[in-house]
């Protein structure tokens, strides 16, 4: 298996260099052929008229006197009363029958135009010519010139052959080298046809060219010198870039060949590359095979350029699964550069002549570019975050170079000036998109590759350079220093005062002053050489964390800061960072081993000066098996083979036990130097010594956060214990029939009873009382969740047997196996003067019959909320309905009352529920109400009370 990957490997870079050997052998040939092709530096288009005015017309105009618009010498007459004039016969026939009569001229008048663009280099003929009236004698050949052959020079480049020859922007060529030149066919818009540009373009480079040249009637023989090698910037630039598509592409491909990510990426670079330096010609020279051979490979590359990068899309930074098996994803593309490229090729060999085959190349091209934005958008869902992070240069890249492109079309559809600037600034932008996909893979090693100098070879190259550079500058110095020669002035000295002499000093004392000025400034420069090398040395040095630091006073400042920090995540955080920025490490992690807290050792806090995070061990690896044998730093080397593997992928290189009082409570783990040096025996004692701080800082965090946890826990439960009881009503309903009580009495800071009021309408009131099984937090969640499903479907069922079943179907799929509640729903219809009630596995419903002054237990049959199969719970509710009358008393409680206990543990029960009922009945319901909470309570006396207690309470008036 692996000698048929390594022989893959081998024949897919065989195959990768062989193509690219062939596409530059290609781009070589048209690369020299470029450079010895003569290039005039002109445009040419046809001339729109065959007629030149020999003279300007200075005849008062008879039809507009008020115009001063008259035709000048050189500018070209278009047509007279609308005929346009092709040769000397029409125009002799035209002026026959129009003799004597004033006629209609159009005209083109090429000063005027020049100096309305604003460019002396460019002169433009797709304005609306001149119109003018003028008497027909003033059009003769006296006045007239007929050119029957000639091209206009529309644009020249200024530092061109043309120009050089003294050509001008408006000048007609009649001959060049006493041929003509001709336009691709009758429209004057159209550039030079393919044999006169064959006939340009095959003159000898270095050879001498004469242009017969009309201007301002007046015929010029002007000779203009072809160049015998030349490229232009943008020529050069585009060469540069297209080889570093080729390098780009070549790393990936020769790199990875065995990932099909590298391939199908440096593929297409390599094919980016072959476009890019075959566009530097315009125009074919002439076709033969070579010609052939470059024009087919070139449509090919050119129609699935765009497929392969979109392609590479799905795979690179990283691969989107879902992209990849979507087959049809890179089927649409790749089925339209198919057709794009049997259309190119049929072009190519005249298989077809129709016009529409080159229109419908451009609409596929463009087709196929939107295709991609579409099956991106469709499929946008499918790029994670992850994706989009590490695409971003990429995306970047690409909008930079896009926008170029669109900015470039603007400017030539607005006919800028700048336009061939911009056209530059966008070629050499492309250079951002190969740099990009660089720039990602070195910076998050994609492909496993690892672009990367490490930090020592790399400051011993810097080093080293900056060495060379300052020897030879100083050396060089002192060169120069020694071939002064200075004429020092005659100073005399008097005792009272100098003085200057006109002669010269001797040659032996000018020797002496001049080896003494060389000695002071050897000197001196030697001590701003060193005071420079030195400054530049420590910013180097700083650069590369070579610089000498204060340990003692690091350590002191590292240790203050520990005493000070109480909290335990923040001590974490400051002893990883504290210990890299002493050692000056790339990274740094720390763990501590607290049951119950964050493991036994299998988080980790990691610092790596990006980012701060918590990594996770695998589950099952006992780290602190691992470390605990040991004192001292160990290497992870003697780690099992599970922990090397670990550590070793995540840059650890050594480890560090942290111990107080014999026991292991914590471990530092030591990354790579950012010097990438080796630790030396300097740092590891700082380690030791540094270790001893942290043990005692670990240990006091602990202690304060077990302390602060226990505070923060009673001023949770305090705020949980405010928030559930406003959950509860906090008013009592209003009714003129009834009086309504209500009390709860959790017996921790939070309870699992609740009670709650359910107005359906002004004749009908549901009371609700529920008591979820245990007590604490969990019973309080629950009991919340319970009182908002029960509001929430009581909107839609009124009827308590609806109701009680609706909210059993709906806790029974989240309800806790070990959990379940008891719930009664009480309905007193006003009207009918009936309660309805319903009894989910709850407490009876007491009824104090005033007539008759004794009580009822009504005891409908019913299982608790979620404990049973939904059919089972809904064969087992039944519904009791009772009439009540005036001072009727209806009781629904919790079993905290009637399992209340005194100290001898009795419970308070049932019988003595009723009998406090009975006592106080003909009281309001808020005395009865209160009554039996003072009465439980006293019968509990200063017993603990072990259950919630929750009471509701309603009389009739």
């Amino acid at each position: 298996m692996d000698a048929a990957r390594v022989t893959h490997k081998f024949l897919f870079r065989l195959i990768i260099i062989a193509v690219t050997v062939v596409f530059l052998g290609l781009n070589s040939i048209l690369v020299y052929q470029f450079s010895k092709t003569v290039v005039t530096g002109a445009q040419y288009r046809g001339i729109p008229g065959k007629f030149f005015f020999k003279k300007d017309i200075t005849t008062a105009n008879l039809a507009n006197p008020a115009s001063n618009l008259f035709p000048k010498t050189g500018d070209i007459l278009l047509s007279v009363n609308g005929i346009i004039l092709h040769s000397e016969s029409q125009f002799d026939s035209l002026l026959r029958n129009l003799q004597g009569k004033t006629c209609k001229i159009e005209y083109y008048d090429l000063y005027s135009i020049r100096n309305s663009i604003g460019d002396e280099n460019n002169i433009k003929l797709d304005s609306k010519p001149h119109s003018l009236n003028i008497p027909t004698e003033l059009l003769s050949k006296n006045t007239l010139r007929y050119v029957a052959h000639g091209t206009l020079i529309s644009h020249i480049d200024r530092n061109g052959a043309v120009a050089r020859g003294g050509l001008l922007p408006g000048d007609v060529i009649i001959t060049v080298n006493g041929t003509q030149l001709i336009t691709m066919d009758s429209l004057e818009n159209q550039p030079l046809s393919m044999e006169s540009i064959r006939f340009l373009r095959d003159r000898p480079a270095g050879s001498i060219l004469t242009y017969q040249v009309l201007r301002n009637n007046i015929i010029y023989h002007l000779r203009v010198e072809l160049a015998s090698f030349g490229f232009s910037f943008l020529v050069l630039g585009l060469i540069s870039i297209a080889f570093i598509f080729y390098l780009v592409g070549l790393f990936f491909t020769l790199k990875r060949p065995h990932l099909f990510v590298a391939r199908i990426t440096g593929t297409a670079f390599i094919m980016m590359g072959y476009l890019l330096c075959n566009s530097i010609e315009f125009y074919p020279v002439g076709y033969n095979l070579y010609t052939i051979i470059r024009s087919l490979i070139q449509n090919l590359a050119l129609a699935f350029v765009f497929p392969v990068f979109f392609h590479s899309f799905a795979y690179f930074p990283i691969e989107i699964t879902r992209i990849t098996r979507n087959k049809w994803y890179f089927r649409i593309p790749y089925s339209i550069s198919a057709v794009t490229a049997l259309l190119m090729y049929a072009q190519i060999l005249n298989l077809t002549t129709s016009s529409w085959v080159g229109n419908a190349i451009v609409v596929l091209l463009l087709g196929n570019l939107f295709s991609f934005f579409i099956l991106r958008y469709r499929n946008r869902s499918e790029f994670s975050k992850e994706y989009k992070k590490l695409a971003l240069p990429i995306k970047v890249s690409f909008s930079i170079v896009s926008a170029m492109l669109l900015v470039q079309i603007l400017a030539q559809l607005l006919n800028l000036n700048y336009s061939n600037t911009i056209g530059i600034v966008l070629s050499f932008s492309l250079t951002i998109i190969p740099f990009s996909y660089l720039f990602i893979t070195w910076k998050y090693r994609l492909l496993d590759i690892d672009l990367r100098i490490r930090t020592n070879t790399l400051y011993n190259i810097v080093l080293s350079s900056f060495y060379i550079g300052m020897i030879a500058f100083f050396v060089l110095g002192l060169v120069r220093i020694a071939s002064v020669n200075i004429n020092f002035p005659n100073i005399r000295y008097t005792g009272t005062s100098l003085e200057i002499l006109n002669h010269q000093l001797a040659p032996e004392l000018n020797s002496f002053y001049l080896k003494l000025f060389c000695l002071v400034t050897g000197l001196l420069f030697s001590y701003l050489v060193f005071r420079v090398f030195y400054n530049i040395k420590n910013v180097i040095d700083r650069k590369f964390y070579r610089q000498r630091l204060d340990y003692r006073y690091v350590l002191d400042e590292l240790v203050s800061l520990l005493e000070n920090t109480r909290e335990l995540l923040p001590l974490l955080r400051l002893i990883a960072e504290g210990t890299a920025e002493v050692l000056h490490l790339k990274s740094t992690g720390i763990t501590i081993f607290r049951k119950n807290k964050l493991g036994l050792g299998n988080e980790i806090f990691v610092f790596n000066h990006v980012t701060q995070t918590h990594v996770e061990l695998q589950p099952g690896l006992s780290l602190y098996e691992a470390i605990e044998p040991f004192s001292n730093a160990i290497s992870i080397d003697y780690l099992p083979d599970e922990f090397k593997e670990y550590f070793r992928g995540n840059g650890v290189q050594k480890i560090i036990p942290i111990k107080q009082h014999d026991a292991l409570v914590a471990a530092l783990f030591i990354g790579e130097k950012r010097s990438e040096t080796y630790l030396t025996t300097q740092d590891i004692d700082i380690l030791h010594s540094l270790v001893k701080n942290f043990a005692v800082a670990i240990e006091n965090a602990c202690l304060y956060e077990d302390l602060a946890d226990q505070q923060r826990y009673k001023q949770e439960l305090a705020i949980a214990r405010k928030i559930q009881l406003s959950s509860l009503p906090q008013k009592l309903p209003e009714y003129p029939q009834l009086q309504v009580a209500a009390a709860s009495l959790p017996a921790l800071e939070v309870g699992g009873d609740f009670y709650d009021f359910l107005n359906g309408s002004v004749t009908d009131l549901t009371v609700i009382l529920g008591d979820v099984s245990g007590k604490g937090t969990s019973a309080a969640l629950y009991m919340s969740k319970v009182q908002g499903i029960f509001k929430t479907l009581h909107a839609f069922y009124n009827d308590p047997y609806d109701l009680v079943d609706k909210v059993n179907s709906s806790l029974f799929r989240q309800m806790d196996s070990k959990s379940f509640i008891t719930a009664g729903v009480a309905t007193f219809s006003l009207d009918s003067k009936i309660v309805s009630y319903a009894r989910a596995g709850h407490l009876p419903l007491l009824h104090y019959k005033a007539s008759e002054n004794s009580i009822e237990r009504i005891v409908p049959r019913g299982i608790g909320l979620g404990i049973g199969p939904l059919q089972v719970f809904a064969n087992t509710l039944e519904i009791s309905r009772i009439s009540y009358h005036t001072d009727d008393v209806f009781i629904l409680y919790s079993d905290g009352i009637t399992e209340a206990k005194n100290s001898t543990g009795n419970f308070y029960g049932e019988d003595k529920l009723e009998q406090i009922i009975s006592e106080y009945a003909a009281m309001n319901a808020d005395i009865i109400c209160k009554s039996i909470i003072a009465d439980v309570q006293l019968f509990a006396k200063k017993t603990e009370q072990s259950d919630d207690i929750t009471l509701v309470v309603v009389k009739i008036n």
